[in-house]
């Protein structure tokens, strides 16, 4: 269905097209049809379709992009995006050091893709320990919250 950029805005919002989910909708046509400005778009995708709690965790998701962007695909990344923003959104975890995070993350889903990567290669890269990496991974794929969310 073609909505012109002055309809009013299929959401059901009251706006106009062009003011509501254009360029929502933009974003994600540009995302399947293009992988040059990829980071761009998960950048955008961060702060324009993901809800936070704390401007930390919005902090946290763009350093695991700019951290993981060398190494993994758009996809990946998007993944991990989703999994720090459902984790974050279901315990409110404490921010003590960023890298902490960013590397548990990575590394829970480069073990859920069965991605080759060692704990001791996030510790060097992020600069933390490998057992503080393997105790925070613990909580995030063996708690409640991971279960409940790849059972629903």
């Amino acid at each position: 269905m073609d909505i012109g950029r002055n309809s009013l805005c299929p959401c059901g919002s009251g706006k106009k097209y062009k003011k509501c989910c254009l360029p929502k909708d933009e974003q994600r046509e540009f995302l399947h049809s293009s992988s040059t400005g990829t980071n761009q778009v998960l950048h955008k995708y961060i702060d324009l379709d993901l809800t936070w709690d704390n401007e930390n965790y919005i902090t946290t998701a763009h350093n695991i992009v700019k951290n993981m962007q060398a190494d993994y695909k758009p996809d990946t990344i998007a993944a991990a995006i989703n999994l720090w923003h459902k984790y974050a959104h279901a315990t409110h975890p404490v921010i003590r050091k960023a890298g902490i995070i960013e590397a548990s993350i990575e590394y829970s889903i480069a073990t859920i893709m069965d991605i080759p990567i060692t704990q001791a290669a996030l510790a060097s890269k992020y600069n933390v320990s490998a057992g503080t990496i393997s105790k925070r991974v613990q909580d995030m794929l063996d708690n409640d919250w991971f279960t409940e969310q790849t059972t629903s």
